[in-house]
């Protein structure tokens, strides 16, 4: 890797150690949904690192790369049904504008469980279902062969509680995904990323609480073999609130580019970010440009039975 791209990934990592370092607020982090990529092929690998449509999640730098001019997909997360149900639906999309720059958009939206809600006299008051959106838009730059940069500007909103004395309680904030990625020669992609960079959200009650920000490396490799092919990819994530680490491994193998089958395993050390588990996907291409991909977890903890399914498109 060049003098540029290592002193880009430096930049990068100096930068975001530096704002979480400023965060004062609890030990508890905020909007912990911005953790979650709905992406069902990364979900297959083990969590890691998303390539095509919904590459504005995870996985922005080097999209001007893609063989396809337009990718969009959409996306239905059955999640944590044996701890705490959400109902998770996502939309993204890439637009390669030229050889040089690409641009993304993405938007998620979690609906909790519902539950009873009752006055301070014990009055029924009806029900309330907590739900989150995230929406953002973002770009990716060839800053030269094999070195791309790439930007996702993000609103992010949690409904958690409902009408206090007449006020809606809803925390808002905005927030930076960074990525930095570099492709050798041969078929292999290294990235250096920073996610979730803001300011800590500040409660109804005067609390701060400062988002999952996390420093993630990825590596992605791929290996031709002859009408098939394997894809192994890697992930390294560290979360600074909890001094959480974890680790994503996954594997791909493709028939002639029309059948997937995927396997992986997310390691957590910690509660910030999502917990351990293990997972299994496949895909098909329902015709040349649409694909349908899916994926299954099973844990020992609150990811058992989260179940994931997609479709993509390239043009």
């Amino acid at each position: 890797m060049n003098n540029k791209a290592i002193s880009l990934a430096a930049l990068l990592v100096c930068g975001f150690c530096t704002l979480a370092a400023g965060q004062e607020s609890s030990s508890t982090a905020a909007m912990p949904f911005l953790a979650v990529n709905p992406d069902p092929v990364a979900s297959g690998m083990g969590g890691t690192a998303s390539r095509g449509a919904f590459s504005h999640f995870s996985g922005i730098a080097g999209t001007e790369g893609e063989d396809a001019d337009v990718q969009v997909g959409v996306a239905y997360n059955y999640f944590q049904p044996d701890a705490y149900t959400s109902h998770i639906a996502a939309a993204a999309g890439v637009w390669k504008y030229s050889d040089r720059l690409a641009f993304t958009a993405g938007v998620l939206y979690r609906a909790g469980e519902k539950f009873n809600v009752t006055s301070e006299s014990g009055y029924s008051m009806g029900t309330f279902m907590p739900f989150d959106i995230r929406a953002g838009i973002g770009a990716s730059y060839k800053i030269m062969d094999g070195l791309s940069a790439g930007l996702t500007l993000n609103y992010a909103q949690s409904n958690s509680v409902p009408e206090i004395d007449g006020e809606q309680q809803v925390d808002r904030t905005g927030f930076a995904d960074v990525q930095v990625a570099y492709r050798f020669s041969f078929p292999l992609r290294l990235a250096v990323s920073a996610t979730s960079l803001g300011l800590p959200v500040k409660s109804s009650s005067g609390d701060k609480y400062a988002l999952p920000m996390a420093l993630r490396a990825d590596a992605d490799y791929y290996i031709a073999l002859g009408d098939c092919s394997l894809r192994p990819s890697l992930s390294v994530g560290m979360y600074f609130k909890g001094a959480s680490i974890s680790a994503s491994l996954g594997l791909e193998y493709a028939y002639k580019d029309y059948v997937y089958v995927r396997t992986g395993g997310h390691l957590s050390s910690g509660e910030t970010g999502l917990p351990s588990y293990f997972s299994l996907g496949a895909g098909v291409k329902l015709v040349k440009c649409l694909t349908l991909n899916a994926a299954w977890l099973y844990a020992d903890g609150p990811m058992k039975n989260t179940v994931s399914a997609g479709l993509s498109l390239a043009l």
